[in-house]
């Protein structure tokens, strides 16, 4: 990126972003915020400005595991950026050494939103089926990226369901608010084959034809092109 003749990386737009409004929405922006610390900014110590209180990166760490313990209820896309972002943090930052108690976490989390979609079970997907995969492959996947376990019978059961939802899904005409659920299933499949290498997944693609306000959206193997 160049700003006014001057190069300016990634990096550096954050390690100068230290001043970030979180407010009642704090398990999901504070996920994200883990998740980008941990990649751009791995340092313990690095200072941020968290609604207006001054706290370090091991701070917001053990903020979010606090966050974590007390949501009553699995909120999908809350708290799986909120359990991405802490399993960032705990593999990334050095002298944060949390592999166990992060470990129960993921596999506290998974579990739920498997089981979710175990209850929700129907003969033909819909869009929460949907949102709730999405969300579930990109969760697991990069659980996997850094170093997680996912027990044998969820790894089974996503891969699985990835499959389904590409050859049951077909063409399905979309308005932009609808299409938001299919672009979380396309990174959650995106983000499952690349952690687990070549899969029936990887055949899966996404074709777009936008004519707004609609949007036509397939998922289609490559053999089929």
């Amino acid at each position: 990126l160049v700003v006014e003749g001057r190069e300016i990386s990634l990096y550096d737009i954050a390690k100068h972003s230290t001043r970030v409004e979180i407010g009642e929405n704090g398990g999901h922006e504070l996920g994200h915020l883990l998740f980008a610390a941990a990649h751009l900014v791995p340092d313990k110590g690095f200072v941020l400005e968290v609604d207006n209180q001054k706290r370090t990166l091991g701070n917001l760490i053990e903020m979010a595991l606090d966050v974590f313990v007390a949501e009553p209820q699995i909120v999908v896309c809350r708290g799986t950026h909120l359990v991405e972002g802490i399993g960032a943090a705990s593999k990334l930052v050095p002298g944060i050494h949390m592999h166990e108690e992060v470990q129960e976490i993921i596999s506290r989390y998974i579990e739920a939103m498997v089981g979710e979609l175990f209850i929700k079970r129907r003969n033909v997907l819909d869009l929460e089926d949907i949102r709730i995969l999405g969300h579930l492959a990109e969760a697991a996947a990069f659980a996997q990226i850094h170093d997680y376990e996912i027990a044998a019978e969820h790894h089974t059961f996503i891969s699985g369901a990835l499959v389904r939802a590409a050859r049951e899904i077909g063409s399905v005409d979309l308005d932009l608010e609808i299409l938001l659920e299919f672009c979380h299933l396309r990174r959650g499949a995106t983000l499952w084959a690349e952690a687990n290498g070549p899969t029936p997944v990887d055949r899966t693609r996404y074709w777009t034809d936008v004519q707004y306000p609609q949007i036509v959206v397939r998922m289609i193997p490559f053999a089929d092109e």
